[in-house]
């Protein structure tokens, strides 16, 4: 990796099996520690320092993509799963997912959300959120 003070950029999403395929660096985690009244501080604080620019380059993807989806979609969706401009991507557990989800979400939102709430897609809608991307037949 490069200096980790520098500015990351999400520059593509794929699927899980792509990034197996390609055998990129994974920064992604296990997570299932957010709970209702996290923010992003939060959540920050417990990361690694080395790939915090990555984390906030992944916040400000979720949030120019409006991506609102549960830890099943980031697993199995063809566009789930981001790669960094350094060639990094980042996979995560259901947990760690709806925790990422989370810890952006509610200070997005004004609401507080826990990991639980984007752990899948059916929780997601269960909290009273729309997915997005909606699902599609």
């Amino acid at each position: 990796m490069t200096d980790h003070s520098e500015k990351r950029h999400v520059v593509e999403w794929t699927s899980t099996d792509a990034v197996e395929k390609r055998g990129l660096k994974d920064i992604g985690g296990w997570g299932g520690v957010i709970e209702k009244g996290h923010r992003w501080a939060n959540f920050i604080s417990a990361i690694d320092p080395a790939v915090v620019a990555h984390f906030e380059a992944l916040r400000e993807a979720i949030l120019a993509r409006g991506l609102r989806r549960g830890g099943d979609w980031h697993q199995n969706a063809a566009d789930g799963v981001p790669v960094f401009d350094d060639g990094c991507t980042a996979t995560f557990s259901f947990r760690a997912w709806g925790d990422l989800m989370a810890a952006i979400w509610a200070g997005e939102d004004g609401r507080d959300y826990e990991y639980m709430d984007f752990y899948m897609d059916c929780c997601v809608e269960d909290a009273g959120v729309r997915l997005s991307p909606p699902l599609t037949d």
